[in-house]
């Protein structure tokens, strides 16, 4: 294929992630290029992801800032600039390429960029040893997550559904009354 989505951390092609459950939870690294099936091609990772949807670092692309400016962008940043690539260009982020970067099942995206950011809380579960339906958990701080690919579904009855998501910094509060810019009524589905 001549385009790529974004990648996953490093971690997980070769199963080091750490972790109290191993493989959960990433690591922030995916600036490395990482040859999965190992044919001697590496097909996975940040300069890949560049080489194969841009042909190279695009300097359209590297130039927005915060790319230009940090070392370690996050997938979150590339997603940001590609959106503002796509207002540019009337909505084409990738040129002459198999797929264009702009929405696959409708014929416009919605225009505010947060549609693929979700709050969540963040529950310590080392002092907070839940599972199931649970109540009165403490809440330690609410995150912002972007969602980094679709939502897998194994086919399962009842399904499994796996979302691959990317923590991008804090959504404000600790749990308490009053803080953060939500109402505090959270409900988890399964």
């Amino acid at each position: 294929p001549n385009t790529i989505a974004l990648p996953r951390d490093n971690c997980f092609h070769d199963d080091s992630c750490g972790g109290a459950v191993p493989n959960r939870y990433g690591d922030g690294d995916w600036s490395g290029s990482v040859d999965t099936d190992a044919d001697g091609t590496p097909d996975t990772g940040r300069s890949v992801y560049l080489s194969t949807n841009y042909n190279s670092a695009p300097s359209a692309l590297t130039s927005i800032p915060p790319l230009a400016t940090t070392g370690n962008p996050t997938r979150y940043d590339y997603y940001l600039a590609e959106i503002g690539i796509g207002a540019a260009n009337n909505g084409a982020i990738l040129q002459n390429r198999a797929e264009t970067g702009g929405p696959q099942c409708a014929p416009n995206a919605y225009p505010d960029p947060e549609r693929r950011v979700l709050i969540a809380a963040g529950v310590n579960c080392t002092a907070n040893p839940i599972n199931g339906s649970a109540t009165g958990v403490p809440v330690q701080e609410y995150v912002k997550m972007f969602i980094t690919e679709p939502v897998g579904d194994d086919s399962a009855s009842p399904p499994t559904l796996d979302m691959w998501v990317e923590v991008i910094g804090t959504a404000g509060g600790n749990g308490k009354s009053g803080s953060g810019v939500f109402h505090e009524v959270v409900q988890l589905y399964r």
